[in-house]
């Protein structure tokens, strides 16, 4: 049985946030079923309020974890999860609980609800929201036939009874006020109609969203978040606006396990690691480290870029390698099976290191997928000592396993986003480069080749 406590995970609205999932499903329950939901589809699309986790529960768990909770390690306790928290109908008593354990341990945090803002319109949810500190409610869409196109709410929720339940909650509470607006193609060119309803809203704080995580639905660009937010901002006036690609989220080790934070915030890291524990994915794994480790004789420092979730430096614990990747989960999940805090959080465009501080850089199919493989280069080149080495390994392209994965969905053919042979181009202006090929897969069969119909892997 999964912890209904888990975290604490890095937001960009909340900071060090340690989520509570009062629904802790297998599959989601909620009253919306949104196009772009990292959680997937809804398995029990439901209004219907009723208990799925006990309250005791709420109240053991904080305590067997209370030590750890303080000002510097959890700046919010925030109710989320697997479903629309709001459903749970013994939402109110649960923060009653929480806010007792934390005056008990003398403890100062905010506690925090996210909430798609489907039921308050009802009497009794607008009542438990109240006993937060800070609500943030979602409003996508400023009509119904948008509101029914991106949320696709269960039956008998309309956007007028969310509307008018919003501002009555707001005449009412005190805390902070905060409205998500999730923006994607349908919902971008609707600007003026927001900013009616949000003026109507009065709330105290506008979150700027678009899709970043793994969804069916594409995300906005930053320039088009930055053209919405600057709309916003100069319409506006009081209210702050807050946006996803210019909040940064903080770098935490996390004291609940893993697994139960990646339930509620699904990366790939879990099917990462899983792949490299069946037969055809440590042999894959065991030929790449053999390959590592010739190349990486006499480097006493390494950078890892879009390191996952550490498999290459936990094979290679003698090795001094500083792991770097962009995702929050991969980095958490890097630290904690290696046992060892040399995983961090950045972009691989812009390297928060010096210059002259590695004398080799890896990346391991991780250049073709990064967004902008220049700027990751040139990146390179200022890190790297004088004499440093730099190590890609890329998907042959040319090869039968690229070709069979490139036409089927998933997470090749959804994230690639350049050419290796365009990456080479411009590998060679700054290196020089021997490139090479290896790694033959056929079926579940792995042998040596430097056939490029059958070698998996392009080596730079």
């Amino acid at each position: 049985m999964q912890n209904i406590i888990y975290g604490p995970v890095p937001s960009w609205r909340l900071g060090k946030s340690l989520g509570i999932d009062l629904i802790s499903s297998k599959g989601k329950v909620c009253s919306f079923d949104c196009i772009y939901c990292q959680l997937g589809r809804t398995v029990k699309k439901t209004k219907k309020r009723q208990i799925f986790v006990k309250t005791e529960r709420v109240e053991k768990e904080l305590k067997d974890i209370i030590d750890n909770i303080d000002n510097i390690s959890v700046d919010a306790i925030t109710f989320s999860g697997t479903g629309e928290p709001t459903i749970s109908s013994n939402l109110g008593d649960a923060v009653k609980i929480v806010r007792k354990c934390m005056k008990y341990n003398h403890i100062h945090i905010p506690i925090a609800i996210l909430t798609n803002s489907s039921l308050i319109y009802l009497n009794d949810v607008r009542n438990d929201l109240l006993l937060f500190d800070i609500v943030v409610a979602k409003l996508d869409a400023p009509n119904d036939y948008l509101f029914n196109k991106i949320n696709k709410p269960v039956e008998g929720i309309n956007l007028n009874k969310i509307l008018n339940g919003m501002k009555k909650f707001r005449k009412r509470f005190d805390g902070k006020f905060a409205l998500q607006i999730m923006f994607v193609n349908e919902n971008k060119g609707y600007l003026d109609e927001f900013i009616e309803i949000i003026k109507e809203l009065k709330p105290d704080e506008i979150q700027i969203n678009t899709p970043l995580r793994k969804c069916p639905v594409k995300p906005l660009s930053k320039d088009e978040i930055k053209k919405i937010t600057l709309k916003l901002r100069n319409s506006l006036y009081g209210v702050k606006i807050v946006s996803v690609y210019e909040e940064k989220r903080p770098f935490i080790k996390s004291f609940i396990d893993i697994k139960d934070v990646l339930m509620r915030r699904p990366e790939r890291s879990i099917r990462y690691l899983e792949f490299y524990n069946t037969p055809i994915g440590s042999e894959i794994l065991r030929n790449e480290v053999d390959y590592l480790r010739k190349i990486l004789v006499n480097c006493k420092r390494i950078l890892d870029v879009g390191c996952g979730p550490g498999v290459f430096e936990k094979t290679m614990p003698d090795l001094n390698i500083i792991g770097i990747d962009l995702s929050y989960e991969m980095v958490h999940l890097a630290n904690k099976i290696t046992n060892a805090n040399k995983f961090i959080v950045g972009n691989a465009e812009e390297l928060p290191f010096k210059d002259n501080s590695f004398d080799c850089l890896m990346y391991i199919t991780s250049l073709e997928f990064i967004n902008n493989y220049k700027s990751a280069i040139n990146e390179a080149v200022r890190v790297l000592s004088r004499d440093g080495k730099i190590i890609v390994l890329m998907l042959n392209p040319e090869s039968e396993y690229f070709k069979e994965r490139i036409d089927k969905e998933g997470y090749i053919k959804e994230n690639i986003k350049h050419n290796a042979y365009k990456i080479k181009e411009y590998l060679s202006k700054r290196f020089n480069v021997k490139e090479e090929y290896m790694l033959g897969i056929r079926g579940d069969e792995i042998f040596n080749t430097n056939d490029k119909r059958y070698a998996s892997i392009y080596s730079l």
